[in-house]
């Protein structure tokens, strides 16, 4: 607090400043004019009291003694942490990286609840340290498995890495079915940041910094009720300034909505991306139809979606916008064993639909045959695309979608273009440093053509 004090009183020069202040704090300017106005404010952020009079009148009058029996102030800053009453201090990125860490630990305390989180920071204490964000990951998996959700006021990172982390994060807690986003619509100035997540009645953690300092100065963590109350004020009066950033459908509303304004030939278009755990949607041949049960009712609903994405998406190739497919081939014995599901498993109530070698062949073939006809068609293989059960498209300065392939199946459309850009330039990082191994558009045909074979040799081997 001591610090935080110090921070105040350099800034609150100016007259109307220092009226301001002596209106929130409740006492005369006069007092506010002395040498000591550290003390002062210090005295006022400390003061015990039942009410916000109580602290105002006692500011001016705590004793030396009365003072030091808060916390201690630390001397010199060479670690990470001082500990405190109510409030314990971090420094730099390490600092702030503990600092979530024992905010998490606190949440764990307790089943269920929100977390409030606002950053426009540099994220460099974020993505820095390897392994940390796999750390954070697990943190919100946990959460989630407790009861929590996560209220997440997004601005788009100017900073590449910064933009990256985020968007991993992010994808990952749409995943767990944790995340409620909201976005900021207006200019910020870009130089004064700062980073807000609170577990209301539990904790808070706070910093401030400056432009794109990439070194953290000092982190709050708050387990002090009285200052935890003013956090969620303050969140309080920011999200209340924002915008949803998504919407959520299901299958059946997705589908409605674009029955309801179909994609023609004005429709605007763009580049696009997109990013699979296994085969994409969107190249799936209307003949897998006939491996769907004869009654299911996801029979109708698919044959729509195939339509509609069929179209919208032959249309685009045709218009030479291009299209990056990220795709995720399946082991044989994977295919075999029915641990494959095809897209629409996902889209209603019934048992799971697997690939049978042969659906999985009329797929890689449609997949090719595009390859084929379209030079502004790629295609990019990975064997871990690090989204288990998700899919990830994104037209450019248009919107992004994130599927998660669990049921019940959930699509959220982020529609805000800046954060529809980070998910670009998130998917555009990850299909470089993919292609640096995988390349040319004939090693991809190559690619599936030979696993066609493996699947063509393995059903004439078991047709005798």
């Amino acid at each position: 607090m001591r610090l935080v004090a110090r921070y105040f009183a350099k800034k609150c020069y100016g007259e109307y400043q220092r009226a301001a202040l002596s209106e929130t704090m409740g006492i005369s300017q006069t007092t506010l004019d002395g040498k000591d106005l550290e003390g002062v404010i210090f005295k006022w952020l400390t003061a015990q009291g039942g009410s916000q009079g109580e602290r105002a009148q006692r500011a001016g009058t705590q004793t030396d003694s009365e003072e030091a029996d808060l916390w201690p102030i630390p001397q010199n800053l060479p670690g990470v942490q001082a500990k405190g009453k109510m409030v314990d201090t971090y420094f730099f990125n390490a600092g702030k990286r503990q600092a979530i860490r024992h905010l998490w630990q606190v949440a764990m305390q307790q089943n269920g609840g929100t977390v409030c989180v606002f950053s426009d920071e540099n994220l460099k204490w974020f993505y820095e340290e390897p392994g940390f964000l796999d750390e954070c990951m697990e943190m919100a998996r946990t959460l989630a498995d407790h009861g929590y959700d996560i209220r997440h006021v997004s601005i788009a990172q100017g900073e590449m890495h910064s933009a990256i982390a985020a968007m991993s994060f992010m994808v990952s807690a749409y995943m767990y079915g944790m995340l409620e986003t909201y976005y900021y619509p207006r200019l910020r100035d870009n130089l004064h940041k700062r980073t807000l997540i609170l577990v209301p009645g539990q904790a808070a953690v706070f910093s401030g910094s400056i432009g794109q300092q990439e070194e953290a100065g000092i982190t709050f963590l708050m387990t002090d009720q009285e200052l935890i109350s003013f956090m969620e004020q303050d969140f309080e009066r920011v999200w209340r300034l924002c915008h949803p950033l998504s919407k959520a459908y299901t299958i059946e509303s997705w589908c409605e909505q674009r029955l309801k304004a179909p994609w023609d030939d004005n429709t605007d278009l763009s580049d696009c991306m997109q990013v699979n755990s296994d085969l994409s949607f969107v190249t799936v041949p209307l003949e897998l139809l006939e491996f769907i049960p004869a009654g299911d009712q996801r029979r109708s609903t698919t044959e729509r979606i195939i339509a509609l994405q069929s179209s919208y998406f032959e249309n685009r190739l045709a218009k030479q916008y291009r299209f990056v497919d990220i795709i995720n081939l399946a082991a044989l014995e994977d295919i075999v064993a029915g641990r494959v599901l095809m897209p629409f498993s996902y889209m209603g109530a019934g048992e799971a639909l697997p690939y049978t070698p042969q659906a999985y062949r009329t797929h890689l073939r449609r997949i090719v045959s595009l390859l084929k006809r379209y030079s502004n068609y790629l295609v990019v293989m990975a064997q871990d695309v690090g989204m288990q059960n998700m899919s990830v498209f994104v037209e450019k300065n248009v919107h992004a979608l994130i599927m998660k392939r669990e049921l019940p199946l959930t699509i959220y459309e982020i529609q805000e273009q800046n954060m529809a850009m980070c998910f670009w330039e998130y998917l555009s990082t990850k299909t470089k440093s993919l292609r640096m191994k995988s390349a040319t558009r004939q090693n991809s045909i190559d690619r599936l053509e030979e696993k066609i074979a493996q699947i063509d040799c393995y059903l004439k081997e078991h047709s005798r």
